[in-house]
């Protein structure tokens, strides 16, 4: 008995099982790439050229966190006395 020709050119499940799993692949890692491009930390120049961009960091980094950083680099105590 001969397959009507719709089914005879339908993919095979073993071959679509493949398509699936290379377009999920493809999907992770183009979403992967996205993520770590994103989280990147620029650079000197990329603020020099866009000094907003900097300022706009700089509103979500905590008031602490800059303090300490201070006295790490200048190697002095600089908080506020009682």
């Amino acid at each position: 008995m001969k397959l009507p020709a719709i089914l005879s050119s339908a993919p095979r499940p073993r071959r679509l099982r493949i398509a699936a799993a290379a377009a999920v692949v493809c999907a992770s890692l183009f979403a992967l790439t996205r993520v770590l491009h994103a989280d990147a930390p620029k650079t000197a120049a990329e603020y020099q050229a866009n000094p907003q961009e900097m300022l706009e960091a700089y509103r979500h980094v905590e008031v602490a966190s800059v303090s300490d950083a201070v006295e790490q680099l200048l190697h002095e105590k600089r908080y506020m006395s009682h």
